[in-house]
């Protein structure tokens, strides 16, 4: 009975305890979620994106209980862990006894707190402990301290992560970033400039600290060197007068004597306690110096305070103003990728372009040095030549003089003068023509007369022959004796081979000027053509080839027509222009060129190149061509991306330019100054970008975008800046627009406007005319026929500055869809 009644005794006493420990959590529990509601972890945590990055050391986090008001255990905490990958010699472990005081606050035993950023103090046992930051000296270009962090971080990659690669941050503009580098250098020189006066400032403090303590180590030896004679004599001078006052007293009988004898003891006794307070106010003195000693300590040590508080200050200053070139850097940055591609684009190309302009400078002036040489070589030939073209002269001259110039060659037709004999000082015969030619005073025609040969005429008054549509095969040497005095020669639409043409058969005409040659099966160029020849025409040939001696002695050519050839940038050499010094008009259209040729006079003005495969214009091309006025690409393979941006930025004089008939998407920018006509018929154009005509003086006059794919979005509001004061004919016509572009009512000089087969709908009021403007519009005729406008719709005012309304063509209308 006694076991069983043990046994249940046992089991109740377990049930007590195990129901007590229950209640025991449930308090802790419960003080958890009191002090921790959200379930966040107390700690410091480092948001350092830079120092996340980087690997740390594997510590085992230390952990302590955290104290609360009942001193109950209730959670754990991570022991700090510093900045600079160290960790701190202490925990957080508040407590109630061993208060501090710091700031006016009292901090418990074992708080912690940051006063500020990157100091963190600890009270232990009644004393403040704080522990400051180090941070890490970073070498990167740019540096920014976070939100809620002591240290700066690299904006980019850190240099002393190993692990990483640093990669500089390159703004888009490289003044920037020369900018950057200088206020990098000017911080360095401030801080080592400062170093050294810091320590210049300390050294002499020091010294200045030194001496004190010698000059006050010296004044206590002193003063206790004349204390210890003092000393001596009073202790010498007391026993002296002692005795002498002994020796008196017990002399003396009579009571006055006594009187007098206790009076000066009296004195003396005085004497020797003003010496005594002397001493005192000297020991005084040296306590006040000791204390002014101390002050000045003191002193110096708050103006070094106060140094160092200003030093600090400045790098401060220095770092906010770091941070504020940094923020403007970035805000400059981000305005600039703000801006979007095109003012990239465009700032790419006024480098380039001023790049392009020294390069090219510098080009120039070696090619103006060897074109100079080359010059005068080709002035001295000229000379000769020149002098060789009087002599031959004279001699003609002279045998027209002496008669000789009256006997011809005429071994070319034995058949029909075999039996004629000219005597000098007789008329010449002359011979009747062939059939199919006609005659003047000046001009033979034998066009289209079914000739094989050159006829054998002679005329001394004759200048123009027209040989025009015939089957002439051969041009033999001599064939023009009979024509002396030649000016224009007409040999076009007949069959003459160049193997035919004899060396010398032009030689003979040295006033001939015109040489048509159109329309034959010429390989090159006839050699030693007159050098009075101005124009030359070789159109619908089998050219293949142009050597640098095909124009030699030409000096005076100005126009030159080779279209309809197989010339291309492979077999035109660079120097064949070279001596066509006068040339201004050169057609080259027809053939298979892919890109401009090379080596243009910087004399020609009107340059035609349509028809062929041209893909792209370099920044070389026309750089030389400087009196360009009239250039036509069309019906080429172009487009705005294969033009280099500072192509057209020589072309001052380029009034007209014809680029229809390619596949150019964008309107070309940095079209050249000077522009009046620009032709873009029959392209892919969907965008005409703001501004691209602003810079055009005095403006743009006519304008040709028909047959393109532009939309009412890819047109600008200030598209058209810049002609509002000089457009007299812009086409529109053939695209897809579905209102009418802005900026047309303020064109004053408009004259002809077609909108005509677009996707119009309406005419809103002030699109065409403005209301206020009194002045009455210069539209001569308007065409926005083929489109889906209601033509009962339109505002009554809609064409009120129109002269006439029979100038506006509204129908027919397309259905509306």
């Amino acid at each position: 009975m006694k076991v069983n009644n043990f046994g249940l005794f046992f089991v109740l006493l377990n049930f007590c305890v195990i129901i007590g420990k229950r209640d025991i959590k449930a308090t802790n529990g419960s003080q958890w979620r009191q002090l921790h509601p959200q379930g966040q972890q107390v700690g410091i945590v480092n948001r350092n994106p830079a120092r996340q990055s980087k690997p740390r050391r594997p510590l085992s986090p230390a952990k302590v209980p955290n104290m609360n008001a009942d001193e109950g255990t209730a959670t754990f905490l991570d022991s700090y862990i510093g900045i600079d990958e160290t960790e701190t010699s202490y925990n957080i472990l508040p407590g109630r006894q061993g208060r501090c005081k710091a700031n006016g606050m009292i901090m418990y035993d074992k708080a912690v707190w940051s006063p500020k950023p990157c100091l963190t103090c600890l009270c232990s046992n009644g004393k403040v402990i704080c522990d400051e930051m180090s941070c890490p000296i970073l070498k990167c270009a740019r540096t920014r301290i976070p939100t809620g962090e002591c240290c700066p971080i690299c904006t980019s990659i850190e240099l002393n992560d190993p692990s990483e690669t640093y990669h500089p941050v390159i703004p888009g503009n490289q003044d920037t970033q020369i900018i950057q580098e200088e206020l990098r250098r000017d911080n360095n020189k401030l801080e080592e400039e400062f170093h050294r006066k810091d320590e210049v400032k300390k050294r002499k403090l020091e010294e200045k600290k030194h001496n004190d303590e010698e000059e006050q180590m010296e004044l206590g030896r002193s003063y206790h060197r004349e204390k210890t004679i003092e000393e001596e004599d009073l202790q010498k001078l007391q026993a002296e007068d002692q005795e002498h006052l002994h020796e008196v007293v017990q002399g003396s009988k009579e009571n006055g004597e006594n009187q007098q004898l206790e009076n000066e003891m009296t004195n003396h006794s005085k004497t020797i306690q003003e010496k005594e307070e002397q001493d005192n106010n000297y020991d005084g003195y040296v306590e006040y110096v000791e204390y002014t000693d101390l002050y000045d300590e003191e002193k110096e040590q708050q103006v070094k305070e106060q140094e160092e508080q200003q030093v600090k200050e400045q790098e401060e200053q220095q770092v906010k103003e770091q941070e504020e070139e940094d923020l403007q850097v970035k805000v400059q940055e981000e305005e600039e990728e703000e801006k979007g591609e095109k003012e990239k684009k465009e700032m790419e190309e006024q480098f380039e372009v001023h790049k392009g302009e020294e390069v090219m400078e510098k080009e120039k002036v070696m090619e103006e040095v060897a074109e100079e040489e080359v010059d005068e070589a080709e002035k001295q030939n000229e000379k000769q030549e020149e002098t060789q073209e009087e002599a031959e002269e004279k001699e003609i001259a002279e045998d027209e003089e002496n008669g000789s110039a009256d006997v011809f060659e005429l071994s070319l037709f034995p058949s029909i003068f075999e039996s004629i004999l000219v005597q000098s000082g007789e008329e010449p015969p002359r011979f009747s023509l062939p059939v199919g030619c006609e005659t003047t005073d000046i001009t033979i025609n034998c066009n289209n007369a079914k000739l094989t040969q050159i006829p054998p005429l002679s005329d001394l008054e004759l200048t123009n022959l027209y040989l025009a549509g015939n089957r002439i095969t051969t041009i033999p040497a001599g064939a023009f004796n009979g024509f002396p005095n030649l000016k224009l020669i007409d040999l076009s639409r007949n069959k003459i081979l160049s193997s035919n043409i004899d060396p010398t058969a032009f030689k003979g005409l040295k006033k001939l000027e015109r040489l048509y040659m159109d329309q034959n099966l010429l390989i090159h160029i006839p050699p030693q053509l007159p050098r009075k020849l101005v124009e030359l025409k070789v159109n619908d040939n089998l050219l293949q080839r142009l050597d640098e001696e095909a124009f030699r002695g030409l000096s005076k050519l100005v126009n030159l027509e080779l279209e309809g050839n197989k010339l291309s940038e492979s077999n035109v050499q660079p120097l064949v222009f070279r001596p066509l010094k006068r040339l201004a008009y050169l057609r080259m259209g027809n053939n298979k060129f892919r890109t401009l040729p090379q080596g243009l006079p910087t004399s020609i003005e009107e340059l035609y190149l349509e028809d062929n495969e041209i893909e792209e214009i370099s920044d070389v091309s026309l750089n030389k061509t400087t009196n360009l006025n009239v250039m036509v690409l069309r019906n080429n393979k172009l487009d705005e991306t294969r033009i280099a941006p500072f192509a057209w930025i020589k072309l001052k004089n380029l009034e007209y330019l014809d680029l229809s008939h390619n596949k150019i998407i964008h309107v070309p920018s940095l079209l050249p100054k000077g522009l009046l006509y620009l032709i873009l018929v029959h392209n892919q154009i969907e965008r005409i970008p703001g501004f691209v005509f602003a810079h055009m003086e005095p403006g743009l006059e006519i304008l040709y975008l028909s047959f393109n794919k532009l939309t009412s979005d890819g047109i600008d509001p200030v598209s058209f800046f810049g002609t509002y004061n000089t457009m007299r004919e812009l086409f529109l016509d053939h695209n897809m627009l579905k209102k009418i572009p802005i900026g047309i009512a303020e064109m004053k000089a408009l004259h002809f406007l077609r909108l005509n087969d677009n996707l119009i709908r309406n005419v809103p009021p002030e699109s065409i005319c403005i209301m206020d403007d009194q002045d009455d519009s210069k539209i001569r005729t308007l065409h926005l026929d083929n489109n889906y406008i209601n033509t009962r719709r339109i505002p009554p005012t809609a064409f009120c500055c129109i002269e006439k309304y029979s100038s506006v063509i509204l129908t027919p209308q397309k259905v509306k869809k």
